[in-house]
């Protein structure tokens, strides 16, 4: 849960030196409808420049370390804008970190968007 902390930070701080540090070679991000797929260059072009976000809350999270690998899914609600498009609501996300020499990475994000019965 600290990296994922570290990476929110990273995020809201438009911190390019922090999310290169966090985000593997590999790191992909899926989920949204308007973004689709996101490659790590993309995605840390957007994290710099064109997210921003007013607030962001963890509403639930668990995580799973099994070896080298941990998962941590969660609840979020967040408000502000990706790219100048309007982003605010609940989502489900699940990201994927991998452990190489002693520093966790993450690897994969997928994000859903959640309708308000779900």
């Amino acid at each position: 849960m600290d990296m994922e902390r570290q990476l929110q930070r990273a995020i809201r701080g438009h911190d390019r030196r922090s999310l290169e540090g966090l985000l593997a070679k590999e790191f992909r991000t899926t989920g949204s409808a308007y973004l689709g797929t996101v490659t790590r260059d993309e995605w840390l072009e957007l994290t710099t420049e064109g997210i921003e976000w007013n607030s962001f809350e963890f509403r639930s999270a668990k995580c799973v370390v099994i070896g080298d690998i941990g998962v941590v899914a969660s609840v979020i609600n967040r408000q502000g804008t990706v790219s100048g498009e309007h982003t605010s609501g609940e989502f489900a996300s699940i990201d994927t970190w991998l452990r190489r020499s002693d520093r966790w990475q993450i690897i994969n994000r997928v994000v859903h968007p959640l309708e308000p019965e779900e």
